[in-house]
């Protein structure tokens, strides 16, 4: 009788044991999202979604605090170094600006578009093509929302950085209010070589059709019927405009999309005072100060970015030679005048650029 109520009772935990794992694996399945086929039901799903994962993600960054701590240390002597170049840059553009004046519109619908988080005290006027996707990745995970599921999504093309940035930053219209917020945190921008950033661009929007249908129709069309000398000209096999082209009608028609709109505009750093000012060029050394000095390295990963990067690939020397050297320099040079305050706001200079391209007298074969 005693070893029947013995075996009873192993039998009886042993059932139990099976019915709390079997609950559990229930429970993990049930909180899993569920996709369809249908991609409008997928985003609703995903934005719901975004609580939840907010709350994991905080859990597991405070997991990893010490290891992405470590990942952005630097020596006192370049902590130095570096603060030096970015006051000697905050003070070249006070000099420049000292003579200039912003009208308030202007100001206003660049503080419209600042990405604000006051939780961690910083502040990022976006500029795309430098460094925008690094960074539209990096306030996603301040705000506690990137997770395995945001990542597939945006992966898939299905979700876009920047639309989870907005959604969960830019909330409030109200001028004042905004102004209000901005000014209890440190501000800062990313900038880059003009030339160069109008030729990533280029590159990612309109140098091929494919994927890229949207610029084509409201951008490359245009170009190319209006600033192709001769439409029977099949020479490039390209329906494309050519970068050329593309130069020509940004310098004629001065139509700008987000993504080759001079910095002056876009951000107004004479109206707005940036904090710091980083540059693409030094970007892995501005932008690990950067986040040393704002205490963000406890949350900010040093993982290789994934989304929205330029399916061209980087915008190399090598690269740079092979577009410009095919450039006349008149067309550089009218560019130049329209990006002129950003060249002269943040140091930059066009001569490289004008030694490589055509009609040139002292032509160089090599850039650094």
């Amino acid at each position: 009788m005693t070893k029947k109520l013995i075996l009873i009772q192993k039998c009886s935990r042993l059932w139990r044991l099976v019915l709390i794992f079997t609950l559990l694996f229930l429970l993990a399945i049930l909180q899993r999202p569920r996709y369809t086929g249908n991609r409008s039901q997928n985003l609703q799903q995903s934005n719901n979604f975004v609580t939840t994962t907010s709350l994991l993600n905080y859990t597991d960054m405070k997991t990893n605090r010490k290891t992405l701590s470590s990942a952005y240390s630097t020596s006192a002597e370049e902590l130095i170094n570096v603060r030096v170049e970015l006051e000697s840059r905050k003070k070249l553009l006070e000099n420049v600006c000292a003579n200039i004046q912003d009208d308030t519109g202007s100001i206003e619908k660049a503080i419209s578009k600042m990405i604000i988080n006051e939780n961690h005290g910083i502040s990022w006027c976006p500029i795309y093509k430098a460094a925008s996707s690094t960074w539209m990745k990096h306030f996603v995970t301040l705000a506690g929302l990137l997770s395995g599921t945001i990542m597939d999504l945006i992966r898939e093309n299905s979700m876009q950085m920047n639309s989870i940035v907005r959604q969960a930053y830019i909330t409030n219209t109200n001028s004042k209010t905004i102004l209000k917020k901005m000014n209890k945190t440190k501000k800062f921008l990313i900038v880059r070589h003009p030339f160069e950033r109008l030729l990533s661009a280029y590159r990612d929007k309109l140098e091929y059709m494919e994927g890229r249908e949207y610029y084509y129709e409201r951008f490359g069309y245009h170009i190319r019927q209006s600033y192709r000398k001769d439409k029977r000209d099949d020479s490039w096999g390209k329906q494309e405009p050519t970068f050329e082209e593309f130069l020509q009608f940004v310098a004629e028609e001065r139509q700008f999309d987000e993504h080759w709109m001079p910095y002056y505009n876009a951000c107004r750093p004479c109206g707005i005072n940036y904090e710091y000012i980083l540059k693409f060029e030094t970007l892995q050394r501005d932008q690990n100060f950067f986040i040393q000095e704002n205490g963000l390295a406890n949350w900010l990963s040093t993982v290789e970015n994934v989304e929205n990067t330029n399916p061209r690939g980087p915008t190399t020397s090598v690269i740079v030679k092979k577009y410009f050297k095919n450039i006349h320099k008149s067309v550089l040079e009218n560019i130049y005048k329209i990006y002129e305050m950003d060249f002269k706001l943040f140091s930059y200079s066009p001569e490289k650029y004008y030694m490589i391209s055509i009609g040139d007298i002292h032509k160089n074969e090599s850039i650094s």
